[in-house]
């Protein structure tokens, strides 16, 4: 198979998302395509309506929003997508923590402290621990039943 210059770009980009790079052909690469490579695209809008539909006081991972939009190895561009929200946004970001329930966000605009009062508001126990805001995902995780 021979790689032009366009494919070139793609495969880039897909390793930029956290995917393994597939032939042009294959059903996967459409997928990625279709949701990973538009950042104000249908991926960041699944990950928006995902994060919305979580109840006030649970949380879920990064990677959990990922597999629930489709995109199970895409827990990276979940974290993307949120960060692009703008100010004033309804979307609950901050029902989104790393997989140990850390609050792991690099956001100048919204600092981990933001996002521990916004759930600690919520009815979530978030400890600091070591310099880390951590919750028990045990507990505070939300066990969807979609359709």
């Amino acid at each position: 198979m021979r790689v032009s210059y366009s494919d070139s770009i793609t495969a880039f980009q897909a390793v930029g998302t956290g995917l393994i790079p597939v032939t042009r052909s294959s059903r996967f690469e459409k997928l990625v395509y279709k949701y990973m490579l538009k950042p104000s695209g249908d991926f960041y809008q699944h990950v928006y309506s995902m994060v919305s539909k979580v109840p006030k006081g649970k949380v879920l991972s990064y990677g959990q929003v990922a597999a629930m939009v489709g995109n199970p190895r895409a827990a990276q561009a979940v974290g993307w997508a949120l960060r692009a929200l703008p100010a004033g946004t309804k979307v609950p970001w901050q029902r989104v923590v790393n997989s140990q329930g850390v609050i792991s966000i690099k956001n100048i605009k919204a600092p981990k402290s933001l996002q521990a009062e916004l759930l600690t508001q919520e009815g979530v126990v978030v400890k600091l621990i070591d310099g880390k805001f951590t919750l028990d995902m045990q507990k505070y995780m939300w066990r969807a039943k979609l359709k």
